[in-house]
């Protein structure tokens, strides 16, 4: 009985085996043979079809993704992917379905963008960007994605793979162009934090170039959205802006100067307060936010772009402008030194001690006269630029007396600017200069009657009777139509021995 049947059964293994045998023997002996030649039309022809479908199927898994040109961004098209069901709750809410759909729907995105495959995260965040760049969909649809879902977005913007970290800072953009204020504010306690880890320390954290654009422009959207209600994130703004000066991007570096001309235009306050005291000899040296801002952006004013270094001096104007007492701000963007002083460092050529440091004579930073670098610049819209940062400040700074003797040589080097336009700008500046500069004497009753002579009365002297006829006589040159206004003249005439 059953001792038969294993006889049997190792009888039918061992033909099995032996016929198996007999065909690894005759395979042993085919390729023994020698092998045809290549120009052999068979084995050309097998090996050819072999390389034909390997390269049909890299062609078909490459289709999968489609790679943008702006960003090296790539979003996956969320039709082929299996689990729709972000696309789904938009359907159901349209044909109003229950809530419960609803949320079944986003724990089902949440669960894809928490998986450990790249394509589900990347398809995940694929049928959201469709979702919120949909002009079909529901308002409340998109803002019940973005609430219910921001959280996972959010922490893919440290994820290992690049593409990710893009799709999911495109995300962000796209909800903040169509969701409203309140929306969105849910989303700042976590998104900041993230934005200071990626791209808030030095060097920043996040490797790509392009992933570190996008983030800038996340904080900026985010700034121009919300305005003031950003003050309790200061201090990570700053660090985010402080980092960007510094990247290597120039792209990254015009939007970070973007967001301190915002912080400067919305946050003054904020920006006015004392961030550290350091002791010196002539006491405690004071150091207010605004001004480390401006030691960063000073790099960026000698920057190749010229668009890097417009929207730089755009951020220096209206730093300035925060500040009440900008001396030694001013002084340093001049490279302004006491004459007839040499420091001491110069007679020692090993060095001296600073701040508990050997500080040697090459290893000091190189001083530039910034100011008068952008006046010479080679572009006309940064020269332009230029001109009204000064004009600005001669008119806006809260100790702009002090500082008239320094700027006004450059404003008046616009005069003679090659570009007519720029001229004109100049003439402009002048103008406005001059009627500021008529309202305080009003304002003063020192100084009123000084104004008052002048314009009663006319030239005090003779020669500049003779002056005022020639002028009268002659025939004007651009950019001057007429003689230029009364305060004016007096701000060239007060500041012209010094």
């Amino acid at each position: 009985g059953t001792s038969g049947r294993h006889r049997f059964f190792w009888a039918v293994l061992v033909v099995f085996a032996m016929s198996s045998i007999d065909e690894i023997w005759a395979d042993m002996k085919l390729s023994a043979k020698p092998k045809p030649s290549s120009s052999c039309p068979t084995g050309a022809g097998d090996l050819g079809k072999l390389s034909q479908k390997a390269g049909m199927a890299r062609q078909e898994a490459t289709n999968e993704v489609v790679d943008t040109a702006e960003l090296k961004v790539s979003v996956m098209n969320a039709k082929t992917i299996p689990g729709r069901g972000l696309m789904m709750m938009a359907a159901k809410n349209q044909g109003h379905e229950s809530q419960e759909d609803m949320q079944d729907g986003m724990d089902k995105e949440i669960q894809l963008m928490s998986s450990s495959d790249v394509s589900q995260r990347r398809g995940a965040l694929s049928r959201l960007l469709t979702l919120a760049n949909d002009t079909n969909c529901p308002p409340v649809v998109q803002r019940q994605a973005f609430q219910g879902l921001y959280v996972e977005v959010i922490k893919l913007m440290a994820d290992p793979v690049e593409r990710v970290r893009d799709s999911s800072l495109r995300v962000l953009l796209s909800f903040f162009d169509v969701l409203d204020p309140p929306s969105l504010g849910c989303a700042l306690p976590l998104l900041l934090p993230t934005l200071l880890h990626r791209v808030g320390s030095t060097p920043p954290i996040e490797p790509a170039e392009e992933v570190r654009l996008l983030c800038m422009l996340v904080t900026s959207r985010v700034m121009s959205i919300f305005g003031r209600r950003m003050g309790d994130y200061i201090e990570a703004l700053d660090s985010i802006c402080r980092t960007g000066m510094q990247d290597v991007h120039p792209l990254v570096r015009h939007e970070a100067a973007n967001i301190i001309t915002m912080l400067a235009r919305t946050l003054k306050p904020k920006l006015q307060q004392i961030v550290r005291i350091v002791p010196s000899r002539q006491g405690e040296d004071k150091h207010y936010r605004y001004g480390d801002l401006i030691l960063a952006l000073k790099p960026s004013l000698r920057h190749k772009h010229a668009k890097v270094r417009v929207a730089t001096i755009e951020a220096l104007k209206s730093l300035l402008l925060c500040g009440e007492k900008n001396l030694e701000v001013i002084e340093d963007l001049v490279c302004w030194q006491q004459p007839n002083v040499i420091p001491v460092w110069h007679f020692f050529n090993g060095g001296v001690w600073e701040d508990g440091q050997l500080v040697k004579p090459e290893e000091r930073e190189t001083q530039h006269n910034y100011l008068a670098v952008l006046a010479a610049d080679t572009s006309p819209s940064v020269r332009a630029c230029f001109l009204r940062m000064v004009a600005d400040w001669m008119s806006s700074l809260h100790d702009r007396w002090d500082h008239e003797s320094r700027l006004l040589p450059y404003l008046l080097n616009g005069l003679c600017d090659e570009v007519s336009d720029i001229r004109k700008e100049a003439h402009e500046c002048m103008e406005r200069l001059g009627a500021v500069h008529e309202d305080e004497k009003e304002n003063n009753d020192r100084d009123k009657q000084e104004l008052r002579d002048f314009r009663e009365y006319g030239h005090r002297s003779p020669a500049e009777l003779n002056s005022a006829e020639r002028w009268a006589a002659r025939e004007q040159e651009p950019p001057f139509t007429q003689r230029p206004r009364l305060g004016a003249r007096m701000v060239v005439r007060n500041n012209f021995k010094r």
